[in-house]
C-alpha cells in the first residue's frame, strides 16, 4: 500500500504537493507512524492560485510549512466521519471547516471553500482526501494570496455590437466557452451597457417580443456598474452587493478589461470576503444580472 508520502506519489497529479512537502521538510513527518488525515491538492489546485504565488511559497519554507499544515490533521477521518463533524483540528494548529450537508444528495463533502472530489485513498499510516483547492487560514490567505481584481477578471469579454438583435446577442453567449451568459454591448466601440440570459428571458421572452428584430440595446442595463483592475476583491464584493448584481465590467478610463463574476469570489475568494458573497448570491439570484 505504501505510506502517505508514497500513496501521493504514486497518483501522478501531485507533482506540485509533492516537491512543496519536500522544500518544507515534512517528507519524514508523513511517512512517520500518524494516523494522518491529508487534504491533497492537485497540479491544478495549485494552478488556481495567483500566478507567481507557488513560486514565492517555495521560497518562503515557514509560510510554505503553514500552508500545508493546515492540509493535514493528525489522526484517520474518512468521509463517513465528515458526516458528524463541524471541524477537523490540523497541525497547522487551527481548524479546518468540514460540510458534509450535502452529500446525501451526491454533493461534494467541503473543506473550507474547497470540495473533495476524491475520498478515503487508504494509506499504511492515514487516509487521503484529494481536494480542488488550496486552503488556507485566514492568516496565510492574506499573506499569500493577492485579492486584487484583475488577478481573477476573465480577460476574453463576449462583446456584441449596439445595433445588434437580442438573438445576435444570445448566439454570442451560446459560443461562450465559460459559459458566463452576459455579453457587453458596444456603441461606436465604447462599452454601454450589459445584457444577461436572465435579461433576455425577462425583459424579451416573457413580453412575447420578436427577439430577431428587437436590439440588445432595448434591454440592456445600462450605465455599466464597473470595478478598476486594481481595486480589492472585497470593494468588488460590496459593489455587487450594493447594486444586487452579480457580474461587474472591469474597468479604468473608459476602458474594459475584463469581467468579475461573483462566482469567480466566492470560488477564488470565498473566506476572504465569505459575508459579503452569500449576501450577493442571496440579493441578486431574482436578476441574474
Amino acid at each position: 500500500m505504501g505510506d502517505i508520502i508514497e500513496t501521493v506519489a504514486s497518483a501522478g497529479s501531485f507533482k506540485t504537493l509533492i516537491s512543496a512537502i519536500q522544500a518544507a521538510g515534512l517528507v519524514d513527518t508523513l511517512k512517520g507512524k500518524g494516523p494522518f488525515t491529508v487534504f491533497a491538492p492537485t497540479d491544478d489546485a495549485f494552478r488556481k492560485l495567483p500566478k507567481g504565488a507557488v513560486d514565492e511559497l517555495m521560497k518562503d519554507v515557514p509560510k510554505l510549512k503553514a500552508v500545508l499544515t493546515y492540509h493535514i490533521a493528525l489522526g484517520k477521518f474518512t468521509a463517513a466521519d465528515f458526516v458528524k463533524l463541524k471541524s477537523v483540528k490540523t497541525l497547522h494548529g487551527q481548524d479546518v471547516k468540514i460540510d458534509a450537508s450535502k452529500w446525501h444528495l451526491h454533493k461534494y463533502v467541503k473543506v473550507n471553500n474547497a470540495n473533495i472530489i476524491k475520498a478515503d485513498i487508504v494509506a499504511d499510516n492515514g487516509v487521503i482526501h484529494v481536494i480542488d483547492k488550496v486552503i488556507l487560514s485566514v492568516e496565510e490567505s492574506e499573506r499569500v494570496l493577492s485579492y486584487v481584481v484583475k488577478d481573477y477578471m476573465i480577460t476574453e469579454i463576449n462583446t456584441v455590437d449596439y445595433d445588434a438583435t437580442v438573438i445576435d446577442g444570445a448566439k454570442v453567449m451560446a459560443a461562450d466557452k465559460n459559459a458566463e451568459g452576459y455579453v457587453i454591448v458596444l456603441k461606436d466601440g465604447k462599452t454601454a451597457g450589459i445584457v444577461t440570459e436572465r435579461d433576455i428571458v425577462n425583459r424579451a421572452l416573457v413580453r412575447e417580443l420578436d427577439v430577431s428584430k428587437l436590439k440588445v440595446s432595448e434591454i440592456m442595463s445600462s450605465p455599466l456598474i464597473s470595478v478598476d483592475p486594481d481595486d480589492d476583491m472585497l470593494k468588488a464584493s460590496e459593489l455587487m452587493q450594493e447594486h444586487k448584481v452579480r457580474k461587474l465590467a472591469v474597468m479604468r478610463n473608459d476602458i474594459i478589461y475584463g469581467i468579475i463574476t461573483a462566482n469567480d469570489i466566492s470560488q477564488h475568494c470565498g473566506d476572504y470576503v465569505d459575508r459579503s458573497v452569500r449576501d450577493i448570491l442571496r440579493w441578486s439570484a431574482p436578476l441574474g444580472i
